[in-house]
């Protein structure tokens, strides 16, 4: 501690010997400490956006919700492209349950990422906590509207009807969607977790099944199913899962190494007639196998 106090001192045009004995203080919790230290850096470098985060964490680890809050806000201010700090800033947000504030925020993130359907799903949630199951499911299905053969709409919409204790309505509708589009594993996953939370192993376990003997390679599946029966005590069930799992990895894996063997000029030909857009696929969910 005394060292890094003299640091601080000998450098005291450089941050980080405070920031490193405001981490100090915080190991210890001694907050009075951090709370004026932190103060004191805050003032001391005011466009600093570490310091304000750093800030920020001070005074949310303090009990001082809406201090954390201010800091935050100034740090995201400083940095509207960190996602460590816009997560800690919405973090906190929601925690104090201050959700209109929240909304603007994600609402400036998608007026300049508008494909980003994360961040649609949040707003979805946001609604829902702001207005209402009725305010939420709204808000997805104007979302929808403009993407039907995305998911992630009716994924969010039977999320909330189960928080409301509405999980029939939630199962009625992913059931829809499965029939729609009985290739989304995703929608397979979240029914199968809707059967298995309603107490219907039976069809839980059944939806999974199903689903691989149509996709046997979709290890997303796969995992789940494997899960499940470890949840259920079927122990050889879950091995059986585990090894088909691996097979998959280690043949996708030797596929990748002849790929790489190849010519580029072979890889480029059999590429020509498919192109795939990747930046769609970087704002929809993770990728599913």
């Amino acid at each position: 501690m005394a060292y890094a106090n003299r640091a601080r001192t000998a450098a005291s045009s450089n941050p980080a010997p405070g920031l490193k004995l405001l981490d100090l203080y915080a190991a210890q919790q001694d907050w009075e400490q951090a709370k004026r230290l932190a103060s004191e850096l805050s003032v001391q470098f005011p466009s600093n956006a570490e310091i304000a985060e750093a800030q920020g964490r001070i005074l949310a680890a303090s009990g001082d919700p809406d201090g954390a809050i201010e800091s935050y806000r100034r740090a995201f201010e400083l940095a509207p492209k960190s996602t460590p700090i816009l997560s800690r800033y919405l973090s906190a947000l929601g925690a104090a349950k201050r959700f209109p504030e929240y909304r603007t925020i994600l609402q400036s993130r998608l007026d300049k990422d508008p494909g980003n359907r994360s961040l649609k799903a949040q707003l979805v949630r946001t609604e829902a906590e702001i207005g209402g199951l009725e305010a939420g499911l709204a808000k997805a299905r104007s979302f929808a509207k403009d993407e039907p053969d995305s998911s992630v709409y009716d994924l969010v919409s039977a999320e909330l009807y189960e928080r409301a204790g509405k999980r029939s309505d939630a199962i009625n509708l992913l059931q829809k969607r499965a029939s729609a589009r009985p290739s989304d594993n995703d929608v397979t996953i979240a029914l199968s977790g809707l059967y298995s939370r309603a107490g219907n192993s039976e069809k839980a376990e059944a939806v999974l099944s199903s689903r691989l003997k149509d996709q046997p390679d979709a290890t997303s599946i796969r995992a789940v199913l494997g899960d499940f029966y470890i949840r259920n005590n079927k122990f050889d069930a879950a091995l059986r899962e585990e090894a088909a799992r691996d097979a998959e990895r280690s043949r996708r894996s030797a596929d990748g190494t002849a790929l790489r063997g190849q010519s580029r000029e072979d890889l480029l030909g059999r590429d020509r007639g498919f192109r795939v857009d990747v930046r769609s696929a970087s704002h929809g969910r993770t990728p599913r196998s």
